[in-house]
């Protein structure tokens, strides 16, 4: 009955972050555990250590929990992750937008949708340098103008 595209965000980069995050923790853990072997007062070093692996550890933790983001196409919108879904017929147009030398697909709303947007989604659309209302999540297992054009279709066979 109904027809449902997920796109999933690519767990690689996921696997890299948490790594680093977890080498940095060792690091940390070495600077703490041994801290006549590097400059400065060893108080200062075994503070430094047990605060960075702290703050390294609680990061890694985070990032061991945290789920790769979807991307969800439905007859009736798409959905980024957990958020609701956005309807189709509430996007003027999908495009292509390089932040930071990373492309997202980004969306402008319809007039009528504009109004509905509330508290941080109403300030983030205002303050945007891209004139964007919302983006997709980059990374995806698609090339951003594949998803950008997959967007668009969706919307043109459904938006009525």
């Amino acid at each position: 009955m109904g027809e449902t595209l997920i796109l999933k965000q690519d767990s690689t980069k996921l696997r890299w972050v948490l790594f680093c995050w977890l080498a940095l923790a060792v690091v940390f853990a070495w600077i703490g555990l041994d801290p006549s072997r590097f400059r400065g007062s060893p108080e200062f070093n075994q503070l430094l250590g047990l605060f960075g692996f702290l703050l390294s550890g609680a990061c890694s933790v985070r990032v061991l929990f945290k789920r790769p983001a979807t991307l969800t196409f439905t007859p009736q919108g798409f959905a980024v992750g957990e958020r609701p879904p956005t309807s189709w017929s509430d996007v003027e147009r999908f495009f292509i937008v390089t932040i930071h030398g990373t492309k997202l697909v980004s969306y402008v709303l319809t007039p009528g949708a504009r109004s509905t947007l509330r508290g941080k989604a109403r300030i983030s659309a205002a303050l945007s340098l891209t004139a964007a209302h919302g983006q997709v999540p980059g990374f995806l297992d698609r090339e951003p103008e594949e998803v950008r054009d997959l967007l668009e279709d969706w919307r043109a066979r459904f938006a009525a």
